[in-house]
């Protein structure tokens, strides 16, 4: 899949940066992706299953 955004970690900066995009219609949440190499997973839009 190809991204319109990539944000490089899901700390509270990079939850900020994709928070601001998302509320002023810069991107949608399937556009989006946030990169973090702790374990936890936090969605945004619907849940996708693997």
């Amino acid at each position: 899949m190809i991204y319109e955004w990539i944000v490089v970690g899901g700390g509270i900066q990079g939850c900020t940066i994709a928070a601001f995009l998302m509320k002023n219609n810069k991107v949608s949440a399937s556009q989006l992706l946030i990169i973090d190499p702790m374990k936890h997973r936090y969605t945004v839009g619907p849940r996708q299953q693997k």
